[in-house]
């Protein structure tokens, strides 16, 4: 578990911050619920352990090249570190997946589609 004056969080913090303020970039991986955010040094992947999207989250560092370096697990609770890990899966999620782009285009378009009075 990574305590609040770890590197872990303060990575954790980082990418929370750079995620909200839309400069990182989350991509999916062939491995249901598990994202990505790669970058010329590392990259760290998010994941729930039991990948049913629920603590605990692991979130797992590797080298460009792919090879694993390290991983923490953060179990249920509500310190800060739980909470931003929990926003931080989230907001990855919804970013690599173009949650929030889908549901506008899918309301733009049953606006257009709709008669007057029916939405």
């Amino acid at each position: 578990m990574a305590q609040s004056d770890s590197p872990w969080f303060e990575l954790i913090s980082e990418l929370l911050a750079l995620t909200k303020a839309d400069q990182c970039e989350w991509s999916p991986t062939d491995t249901p619920d598990e994202f990505v955010v790669a970058r010329r040094t590392a990259t760290v992947s998010i994941f729930p352990k039991d990948h049913d999207g629920q603590f605990p989250f692991v979130l797992s560092l590797s080298t460009p090249e792919g090879q694993n370096v390290d991983a923490v697990e953060v179990t249920y609770g509500e310190t800060r570190l739980e909470q931003n890990v929990r926003e931080l899966y989230r907001m990855a999620r919804e970013k690599a997946l173009g949650t929030t782009d889908l549901v506008r285009d899918l309301l733009k378009e049953l606006r257009e589609d709709a008669t007057p009075g029916e939405i």
